[in-house]
């Protein structure tokens, strides 16, 4: 438990450094897109790299892997249906009131900016593993039908091209890549392996930095008047983990598996949500006023998650 906990306090120091540092002025604002571009375009495909070719394939992998890409689609099919009941029933968004940019916020997660370097902080390689082919499906829902649903009352169409351009990002790629080197039991030569290692291994800390950044440019007084934002946010930060913890601890899979379910779950908004609610002409601000809040929820959710996880699974 006292590692547990040493671990995640060292990782949001590394956040907090980023919020002071932009306060400051040492990280401007203008060097949130170069840092952010760089940690989803480099640093994070070649952690993917680095932890998939170092994977052998043992007696039951394949199914594991299998376990993982049917519970992920399982996980955003069901928090889809609940976003339905709690945006439009429940909370009474108008379709013409950034109905579709709430859902989103409320079903996506930050496992691949932020969930991978925690995880692999906390749990090390061999559940990160698992966490990649979350994000794969994430962004199968991102580009599909999350933005669909971005359009939800204007009948808007999306850009079909547009969205398998996002899904084959450079994420998905690396994920392919290490598939295909761990099925073909692939040994790639040293001065190949110990850059994108060395590479990968950057990504916890700028990616806290970035994260701590976004937290300082935030603006949280007009952030609190917003009360379908606020709602919305708890029940995600609070309920949805608990949801994914009833359901996924007696199935009978992976302690690994269990862990990604549940920890993912513990996660912010997706940062991408911001991005793409521009690209579609939506309400990005309040794309990046939800993962602001629920980042800074995710102080809290994220250490409760993983000190329950290492009491029940470690």
């Amino acid at each position: 438990m006292g590692i547990i906990l040493s671990k995640v306090a060292s990782v949001f120091i590394l956040m907090g450094l980023g919020f002071v540092l932009n306060k400051k002025g040492i990280l401007p604002s203008e060097m949130d897109k170069v840092l952010s571009r760089l940690l989803m375009s480099v640093t994070s495909p070649c952690l993917i790299i680095s932890t998939m070719a170092s994977k052998e394939i043992g007696e039951g992998l394949w199914g594991n892997v299998i376990t993982a890409m049917v519970l992920s689609i399982v996980y955003f099919g069901i928090f889809m249906a609940i976003s339905e009941v709690l945006c439009r029933k429940i909370l009474k968004i108008p379709a013409d009131q950034d109905c579709g940019v709430y859902m989103m916020l409320f079903v996506s997660i930050n496992n691949g900016f932020m969930g991978f370097p925690i995880t692999l902080a906390i749990f090390g390689e061999d559940v990160l593993f698992y966490m990649v082919f979350f994000q794969v499906t994430q962004l199968l829902y991102l580009y599909g039908p999350g933005t669909v649903r971005l359009h939800y009352g204007d009948g808007e169409d999306f850009s079909r091209t547009k969205a398998l351009k996002k899904i084959l990002g450079p994420n998905t790629i690396a994920a392919v890549i290490g598939l295909i080197i761990m099925a073909l039991s692939l040994k790639l030569p040293a001065f190949i392996m110990d850059p994108i290692d060395i590479i990968g291994d950057s990504t916890t800390m700028l990616s806290m930095l970035v994260i701590g950044m976004e937290l300082g440019m935030s603006d949280f007084k007009s952030i609190l008047k917003n009360k379908h934002l606020i709602i919305m946010s708890l029940i995600k930060m609070i309920i949805c983990p608990v949801i994914t913890f009833l359901v996924v601890n007696w199935l009978p899979i992976a302690v690994e598996i269990k862990i990604i379910m549940i920890f993912g779950a513990a996660f912010p908004s997706a940062v991408a949500v911001a991005a793409i609610s521009a690209i579609e002409n939506k309400n990005s601000v309040l794309g990046a006023e939800g993962v602001a809040i629920t980042t800074l929820m995710s102080l809290v959710t994220i250490p409760l998650a993983a000190a329950v996880i290492s009491m029940l699974y470690l």
